[in-house]
């Protein structure tokens, strides 16, 4: 690769491995593309303080991506990289989900410095940690926060169903369910991780034909469609990923990202 690359890269289940790590070898690979003048861009649905750790402990210099495109800027340095930071309307939210309210297992919404959600829930705290934000536990919707980054609710799939198709209603939303867990969440059409990674590529000059893009979720495919080298990781539970894009050789919890990148490089 004699043109700077882009590597756009998934957190969880691609990037890390099962215990929420990154292996040494991946540290190794990351860090000497970055030394090589690469860009490797970290995209995920985490919030900024989550991933924060990861794109220091890496030694990034360039944007990330949070809350699945939600979120695009270079944090630690904000006036060397053009911030997009859109918001869902709390307004907006309360009238989609008002109607389904008491039929919630949870929800939670949050912006850049308040969490609100009706009750603690441990395994979203593995993801989005209270470090810093404000917190507020309350069953009332209009303790939301008025700048949302982000909605999270749990409940019944046939609800999830209805509240998918309320937002017919609202061509600003779309709606993902999250893999393996009975999570779904209400996000910004048009703030995806592809939109994003499309914005970084222009920014940096660089052509669809240099950039690697590695998931194994769906919410991943916007991102891997921007790539002129996609890869859906090896084990990903995502079968749409898996009949579209090449797999890697190895999974996550092998340093798979890394083993592919270093084949590509020799």
């Amino acid at each position: 690769m004699k043109n700077r690359s882009l590597f756009a890269i998934d957190i969880d289940g691609t990037l890390l491995r099962p215990d929420y790590s990154i292996g040494p070898l991946t540290k190794s690979v990351l860090k000497d593309l970055v030394e090589e003048g690469h860009v490797v861009l970290l995209a995920s649905g985490r919030p900024v303080r989550s991933l924060l750790p990861y794109y220091k402990a890496l030694g990034l210099k360039g944007p990330i991506v949070c809350y699945n495109g939600a979120y695009l800027g270079q944090p630690e340095h904000p006036l060397c990289f053009p911030t997009i930071d859109p918001c869902l309307s709390k307004e907006e939210i309360v009238s989609i989900i008002s109607p389904y309210l008491d039929k919630l297992d949870f929800f939670m919404g949050e912006s850049h410095q308040k969490m609100t959600s009706n009750k603690e829930d441990i395994f979203l705290g593995k993801y989005f940690p209270l470090a810093g934000m404000e917190r507020v536990i309350s069953p009332a919707l209009s303790e939301l926060p008025e700048k949302m980054k982000i909605f999270i609710f749990s409940s019944k799939e046939e609800v999830a169903k209805q509240i998918e198709e309320s937002l017919s209603a609202y061509p600003q939303y779309s709606f993902h369910s999250w893999r393996n867990v009975p999570y779904y969440e209400i996000v910004l059409t048009g703030a995806t991780k592809g939109d994003a990674l499309r914005r970084v590529a222009a920014y940096y000059g660089i052509h669809k034909e240099d950039i690697y893009a590695f998931g194994d979720s769906e919410n991943d495919l916007t991102l891997l469609q921007e790539a002129g080298h996609p890869f859906a990781m090896k084990g990903c539970k995502s079968t749409l990923l898996q009949k579209t894009f090449p797999l890697t050789e190895k999974g996550n919890d092998q340093d798979g990202v890394a083993f592919e990148i270093t084949k590509l490089l020799s």
